[in-house]
């Protein structure tokens, strides 16, 4: 069996790739599923930008809908 090298590159937070919701209404979570996928490739740098990203995206929707049950949950 041959190892096959397979490269990904990821969208960036500032643009909204087609097909997807709204980004600046799931920007939260697009980060986390990001830094997921830079993880696996073992992009550590690029883990903590996007979990920043969702930190901050996630924090300022808990603090706008502080009982959104589905903000809590992320």
């Amino acid at each position: 069996m041959v190892p096959v090298t397979v490269t990904v590159e990821l969208p960036r937070l500032d643009r909204n790739p087609e097909g997807t919701a709204d980004i600046d209404e799931n920007r939260g979570m697009w980060g986390i599923v990001l830094a997921q996928a830079a993880s696996r490739r073992g992009d550590q740098a690029k883990v903590r930008q996007y979990a920043e990203e969702a930190r901050k995206s996630l924090g300022m929707g808990v603090a706008q809908k502080p009982r959104d049950a589905d903000l809590l949950a992320a």
